[in-house]
């Protein structure tokens, strides 16, 4: 499939109807188009036991307050290690035969992001993968089905009132039970991940946007400090909206598209009209471990 784009920088795998399956050499396009330049993200992937499944992108954000410098090239033998420090600020892994992780890289240390628990596995070609990514972020959506999922975004938060490189944030949503009966929401921040959260009461925060309007049709996907401040927020993740459920909505399957009508501008979207998105998880009312609240919705290409 076409890499495809918009008027606002952000650059798109699949859309709204479709997309390809999941292939590590097309995101990495994808990301390094929306970066500006090649030097701004590298790939490293490699075979084990015949799963030809690990991959790693090395890459580091295109803003004015990045101060790393230099073109990234992934070094190692293995996704998991050594990562680059001196060029790199956040690294996107898969890794099906290891325990993965993903992790966000800031000021020279790793910030481990997941359980350990082995993502989807794609040893038999079957996984579909939708992405966006502008010169912030990148989000995308793995999916075998809509019990057997895995969604990440990592980068720079919008509307946050922390200095970079302390917006840098890492969020995912798994549920992967044909490795290991796996549910969670995880999200963390370089700034003090330790109390930042999204689920539990932190989940069920007001449904208003950027601009602290009341709205019914989108809000950004907010990272809040802790449940005892869950009307503090740390910044909101970017391409990514929280569908806030109230009782009256239809469920929705994960994986399926959402017509979202935006009566509000947001950074990444600075106009009104319409937009789609894809299901791509849900947060926990209770804990990271109960996928039954909010939705999630990654944008998507019309």
């Amino acid at each position: 499939m076409t890499i495809t784009n918009d008027a606002y920088g952000n650059y798109f795998i699949g859309n709204k109807d479709t997309t390809d399956l999941l292939n590590w050499d097309e995101l990495l396009n994808c990301m390094r188009q929306a970066l500006g330049s090649n030097d701004r993200a590298a790939l490293f992937k490699s075979g084990h036991m015949g799963f030809n499944n690990y991959a790693r992108i090395d890459w580091r954000p295109n803003i004015p307050q990045e101060t790393l410098t230099g073109a990234i090239a992934v070094s190692g033998i293995y996704p998991s290690q050594p990562f680059n420090l001196n060029t790199s600020r956040f690294s996107v892994i898969y890794d099906t035969v290891n325990f993965a992780h993903t992790s966000l890289i800031n000021n020279g240390s790793i910030i481990s992001h997941g359980t350990g628990a082995r993502k989807i596995d794609n040893s038999s070609n079957t996984t579909l993968l939708w992405a966006v990514a502008n010169r912030q972020s990148i989000s995308y959506f793995l999916f075998k089905s809509n019990t057997n999922y895995y969604f990440h975004s990592v980068g720079v938060l919008n509307n946050s009132d922390q200095v970079f490189p302390g917006d840098a944030y890492a969020f995912a949503i798994q549920s992967t039970p044909e490795w290991f009966d796996q549910y969670e929401v995880s999200a963390k921040t370089s700034f003090a991940d330790a109390s930042v959260s999204v689920f539990g009461t932190v989940a069920n925060y007001s449904h208003t946007n950027n601009n602290n309007i009341a709205t019914q049709s989108e809000t950004e996907l907010y990272l809040r400090w802790g449940s005892n401040n869950p009307s503090m927020p740390v910044g909101c993740i970017p391409n990514v909206f929280k569908w806030k459920v109230d009782g009256t909505e239809t469920p929705l399957a994960i994986g399926s598209t959402v017509k979202l009508n935006m009566i509000n501008q947001t950074p990444d979207f600075p106009s009104t009209g319409f937009i789609y998105c894809r299901v791509v998880g849900r947060l926990g009312n209770t804990n990271a471990q109960d996928l039954t609240g909010d939705y999630i919705l990654m944008r998507v290409a019309n």
